[in-house]
């Protein structure tokens, strides 16, 4: 299946190839492994056939002089960022990969017969890829045996990346062969293992676009990017120094599962079913996942990014995005105006400081509930990423998922006394858009309104409420109207049992924290109370 402009559509294969259903099974439309690029897939077929869609109809790849079929190919990889570059590795031959095609030869693709059901392309093969493990060659000092047999390779703009048995990394740039250029050796990307090359085994590969991380049996994740590959395909004069890859703190050590790649942002899937976001969200776009463009800067967002190498953790659970929401709110009432725009301002200090504790307070969200070696309310799954998107399959467990948010839903005080600068928000109630919550407030304040007046005001309405609910309740009942006895009853089940719950959070204060360098905020509030270190 596949999803555009005109909605999910099904991938079809040509009449000539009847497709693999649950009653049928037909080797060569049974799809064993797919990838896909933005505006193509490719599918590897049990029986070794390779096809290509561009549009929804198949056409089986045929390489120029050279034979895929009997099962000679073992992994297909489609550039997942490019427009129509595709690769594939084939047994005994290597790694092979083909230009994009042209626009006049799309144009010929979409008006072609239906009859016709191949397309053949002109292969790029990789020196040194086909290799294959025997005794005989031991003591060859050829290019095949000094990479390898390749294990594993993904396809970025403009480079392959490949991985072998040696635990040795290559890349080749996609631009050769040309009249100017003739077809170099593959790049040994050294400065992966420079530090420590005995122990160095690889893991994994992963990458896409421009990017691409490096995954160890040591739990170290290794990322780079374009400049580096750059780099290392400069003439040998030109590399010095050689640029090392990036080994992000946050990333090191924590069983990184999976990261998912898109244009400027990255996430990194924990095997604790958590997610961790780094990065950029062009124009706030929200790819991070982080909440909406004024709450997110609470979580370290700044001109539109996160700080290098910071990760922060994406919630799933709507009542936690409303706490952010809301905190976000009261950060403009007078007392915390002047801490907002420390953070508005781009304050390293305040911006840090704010972007920790609510990571910090989001990571307590669950405490209590979940015993160790159990899941979550909410365990990811999966993890994608491209452009400026993002997505996530996410096991939900509704009942903790309940039971967490009824943690922090309180029933509020029968009286509150007012707090200083009249920085009390009033109760309401959770649900209702915070962003009116906000107005009303200032238009009290405004009018001249205490906050004991709001609150008064509120606590009335809901009274009043209640009592109606009671009343239309007896009717529809049958009951009788009682006297004053009857409504002194209701009013107590009332106060025990109906009494509305609010989130715990409504009579707190826009925090006031102490930064880094142990400056406190400014402010007339207490220091918000914080954790003693940052061992997250």
């Amino acid at each position: 299946m596949v999803e555009n402009r005109e909605g999910i559509k099904r991938l079809d294969f040509p009449p000539a190839y009847p497709p693999t259903t649950s009653s049928r099974y037909e080797p060569s439309t049974a799809i064993q492994q797919f990838s896909t690029g933005r505006s193509h897939v490719l599918g590897l077929a049990d029986d070794g056939s390779v096809w290509y869609w561009r549009r929804y109809t198949a056409m089986r790849i045929q390489l120029s002089d050279m034979d895929i079929s009997e099962r000679n190919v073992t992994r297909v990889v489609a550039e997942r960022t490019g427009w129509d570059r595709s690769s594939l590795y084939v047994n005994g031959t290597g790694i092979v990969y083909w230009p994009p095609l042209t626009y006049a030869r799309y144009a010929n693709l979409d008006q072609a017969d239906v009859t016709v059901d191949c397309l053949q392309v002109e292969p790029v093969i990789i020196p040194g890829t086909g290799y294959r493990r025997n005794r005989s060659d031991r003591a060859l000092e050829t290019l095949s045996l000094r990479i390898g047999v390749v294990t594993d390779h993904i396809v970025l703009e403009g480079y392959i990346i490949f991985t072998t048995d040696h635990n040795k990394i290559f890349s080749y740039r996609t631009t050769y062969p040309t009249e100017d250029f003739p077809q170099p050796e593959p790049v040994e990307l050294t400065t992966f293992y420079s530090d420590s090359p005995s122990s160095f085994r690889i893991r994994d590969l992963q990458g896409s676009f421009r990017c691409f991380a490096l995954f160890t049996t040591s739990g170290s994740v290794l990322m780079a990017s374009r400049p580096l590959l750059d780099t290392f395909h400069l003439p040998p004069g030109a590399r010095s120094p050689l640029p090392h890859p990036n080994a992000i703190v946050g990333l090191q050590g924590q069983s990184i599962i999976s990261i998912a790649f898109g244009d400027h942002h990255f996430h990194a899937l924990h095997a604790t079913g958590t997610i961790t976001s780094y990065g950029t969200e062009p124009e706030g776009c929200g790819a991070l996942g982080l909440g909406c463009k004024n709450a997110a800067k609470l979580r370290g967002v700044r001109s539109d990014r996160l700080k290098e190498g910071e990760g922060r953790t994406v919630w799933f659970d709507p009542m936690m995005h409303t706490w952010l929401q809301d905190m976000s709110i009261k950060g403009h009432l007078r007392e915390a105006a002047e801490r907002t725009r420390m953070m508005g301002d781009g304050h390293d200090g305040a911006c840090n400081a704010f972007a920790d504790y609510f990571e910090h307070e989001g990571r307590k969200w669950e405490d209590g509930l979940v015993a160790e070696g159990e899941l979550g309310a909410y365990f990811v799954l999966k993890v994608s990423a491209a452009g400026w998107h993002s997505a996530a399959l996410v096991l939900v467990d509704e009942q903790k998922a309940e039971m967490a948010r009824q943690r922090h839903l309180v029933v509020p005080p029968a009286k509150s006394s007012p707090r200083p600068n009249n920085d009390v928000v009033p109760p309401y109630p959770y649900g209702l858009a915070s962003l009116c919550m906000f107005l009303v407030h200032l238009v009290r304040w405004f009018l001249g309104l205490t906050d004991r007046d709001a609150i008064a005001a509120e606590n009335t309405k809901q009274g009043r409420r209640r009592r109606e609910g009671v009343h239309a309740r007896g009717r529809d009942d049958g009951s009788s109207h009682g006297g004053a006895d009857d409504d002194d009853d209701d009013d107590d089940v009332l106060d025990e049992n109906q009494a509305q719950r609010v989130p715990a959070w409504t009579q707190d204060p826009f925090p006031r924290l102490r930064m880094a360098d142990g400056e406190a905020m400014p402010g007339e509030i207490a220091i918000t109370e914080r954790w003693t270190s940052r061992s997250w």
